[in-house]
């Protein structure tokens, strides 16, 4: 039996090939790699599950088609050409001695392409709304006062420095405590950095009032990585209000769809946080008003009642008066009347005592034919001891008499 040699064999599979028509395929990228211009691709087709593979083979893009291609695309072949990103591809097939078989790529179909993109953003929306995250961040409640805030951007990109400038340089002269979280907002490892940036910002929430993540805009293709279902279930259960503004015009990304509230721009979300603040400021200052208003208010009826209070009190302080100067009056009359009664009562009484004592005057008594008997000057009674010898003096009313005891 004769055989071939291996390098026959693969020539004979290369004639296979050569001359073959270019077609079109639809294919999802599995893996991508650039390397000195050349991009080498693996593409696939799965289920409709999109579980498992139902075929794989290897692609390139040599790089004088990748240099034709990025003109097509505006400079945007990076971004078409992610992992998991639906295409639509004219190839040819070839053949390589060592290598194998593999796809070489010649054109791309754009819109195939965002069409998917489309697609596969409002197949996440809709997986958010079924698993009830879509609504969690709108339920929290942003702080009457924004002063501590968590920003997720690039460091080198000019949406962050415009935010900062438009937010430090405030006409009203708000002070903020900006915790910066450095992350790159494209490309493949996008997604991975603005999770994990996410996920530190989530493990000291209590210390931030709010969360920003912000990029100053691009192309649809630029900002795709927002469309992320891992970034929009990272935010949706922050216990911390995310604000995005990452430069889109038209579509809604899905970043902005579970946030707690999306703005256009990062300038926007400086001018949101100084409004916000100045808004509570001016409430405050219309509540000063007020109370100021009711308090003046309520003093002028307070005044108006004490007032009439006051007079309440003099009318009815003049009618106690009166009443009292009456009963004084009254009672004077009557401390009169009892007065002279009781005189006249106690001249009564004086009168019969001064009939009483006069007729127990010894004068009286002497004119009525008795006599008083004195003893060495001493009235002699029953008790008076007298001796022999001693001399009494006797008195009547118009004589006296003088005699010895014998």
């Amino acid at each position: 039996m004769e055989a071939l040699t291996l390098l026959q064999f693969t020539q004979k599979i290369k004639d296979l090939f050569v001359g073959t028509t270019s077609q079109w395929i639809s294919a999802e990228l599995a893996e991508v790699n650039l390397k000195n211009g050349h991009y080498y691709l693996d593409l696939v087709q799965k289920d409709v599950a999109g579980r498992s593979i139902l075929a794989k083979v290897r692609a390139n893009i040599w790089a004088n088609t990748a240099w034709a291609l990025q003109t097509k695309t505006q400079g945007k072949l990076s971004d078409l050409l992610r992992i998991g990103n639906k295409v639509l591809l004219l190839v040819s097939m070839g053949f390589h001695d060592i290598y194998g078989f593999s796809l070489v790529v010649q054109n791309i179909d754009v819109a195939y392409t965002m069409g998917e993109l489309e697609l596969r953003r409002l197949q996440t929306m809709q997986a958010l709304i079924d698993d009830g995250l879509h609504e969690r961040q709108k339920m929290l409640a942003l702080k009457p006062v924004i002063q501590r805030i968590a920003v997720i951007s690039s460091a080198e990109a000019a949406g962050y420095e415009d935010f900062m400038t438009h937010l430090q340089q405030n006409s009203y002269g708000y002070q903020f405590e900006v915790s910066f979280f450095n992350s790159i907002v494209q490309g493949d490892k996008a997604e991975t950095e603005i999770v994990a940036r996410l996920e530190e910002i989530g493990e000291i929430a209590d210390e931030f009032d709010v969360a920003l993540l912000m990029r100053g805009g691009g192309s649809r293709l630029d900002l795709e990585v927002f469309n992320s279902e891992s970034i929009a279930r990272t935010i949706a259960i922050m216990a911390v209000p995310v604000i995005t503004g990452i430069g889109h015009t038209k579509d809604q990304s899905v970043a902005d769809f579970v946030s707690f509230l999306s703005l256009k721009t990062p300038t926007a979300l400086a001018d949101f946080i100084i409004t916000h603040n100045s808004e509570f400021e001016q409430n405050c200052f219309d509540s000063f008003r007020n109370i100021t208003q009711l308090a003046k208010q309520q003093l002028q009826i307070s005044a108006l009642q004490l007032s009439e209070l006051k007079n309440n009190l003099t009318n009815i302080t003049n009618q106690k008066l009166r009443q009292q100067e009456q009963n004084m009056v009254r009672l004077v009359d009557k401390i009169g009347f009892i007065a002279q009664q009781k005189i006249a009562k106690e001249h009564s009484n004086l009168a019969t005592i001064d009939k009483s004592l006069a007729l127990l005057n010894p004068k009286n008594i002497l004119e009525r034919g008795y006599t008083m008997t004195f003893a060495n000057g001493k009235l002699v009674n029953q008790t008076t001891k007298l001796h022999k010898g001693d001399k009494l003096q006797t008195k009547g009313f118009d004589f006296e008499i003088t005699s010895e005891v014998l």
